[in-house]
Order: C-alpha cells, then structure tokens, then sequence
C-alpha cells in the first residue's frame, strides 16, 4: 500500500508549502512513542539489573558473614591454641623442676647408701680384723703352749 500523501502533496504545489501540522504531531507522536518505548526498556533492563545485583550483594554480605564467623572461631581457636600451649609450657617446666629435683634426690640416696655401704664394709672390715686377731692371738696362744 502506497504511503498517505498529505494535502500539500495532493495540492501539487509540495514542493512551495510547508508540511501539514497534523502530520508533523504524528511524527513527533511516533517519535515520542519510540523515546517511551526505549525508556520503558531501559527502565526494565536497569530494574532487572539492580535485582541482580541486590542478589549478589545479598550473596556477598552472606559470605561476609560466613568469613566473619569463621574469623571468629579461627580466633577462639587461636586463642584456645595460645592457651593450651602455655599451659603445656608451664607444665614442662614444672616436669623438668621435677625430675631436677628426682635427680638430686636420687643423687643424695645414692650417696646416703654408698655412705652405709662403706660404713657396713668398715665394719665388716673391722670385724674380720678383729676375728683374724682373736684367731691370730688363739693360734699364738696355742704356739706358746705347745712350745712351753
């Protein structure tokens, strides 16, 4: 179907009169109409935009959280860590105090015992002297009587 021609094309003189107001309303209607359109579609591209991004923002401050309260717990942990260490810390020391101290007693009853030991043998010692003595004296005895 052929365009419309408007008056002034129909007149014949187009070429010397200016378009119809009517027509250039239409125009800029259909122009207007365009700019609406595109606005309305860029309006719906921006809206569906912005949800996806408040979705990733939600989804982002979630994960925020989560590393919020891992930092937390990574920090008690840590904490509980320092705490278990010193304690092991204190305890080691107090084990080493310990077996310093098993060390020196034991060094003391080794000395104590050695101390017994050579008092005992002395003693021993002294008694077989003695005994030889006696023995040596009796066997002296028995010489002199033999030989008077």
């Amino acid at each position: 179907m052929p365009p419309k021609r408007t008056f002034c094309e129909m007149s014949g003189d187009a070429a010397k009169t200016e378009a119809h107001p009517l027509d250039l309303i239409k125009q800029t209607i259909e122009v207007h109409e365009k700019i609406v359109r595109h606005k309305n579609q860029a309006i719906q591209k921006a809206e569906k935009s912005i949800l996806r991004n408040q979705l990733k923002i939600e989804e982002y401050q979630s994960k925020i959280e989560e590393l919020n309260k891992l930092n937390i717990k990574l920090g008690d942990e840590h904490a509980e860590a320092k705490e278990f260490v010193r304690k092991a810390d204190k305890e080691g020391r107090e084990l080493k105090a310990i077996k310093k101290r098993g060390e020196e007693l034991e060094k003391a009853l080794l000395d104590i015992a050695k101390k017994e030991f050579a008092e005992k043998m002395q003693d021993m010692l002294q008694e077989a002297e003695s005994k030889m003595n006696l023995q040596q004296n009796m066997l002296q005895r028995i010489k002199r009587e033999e030989d008077s």
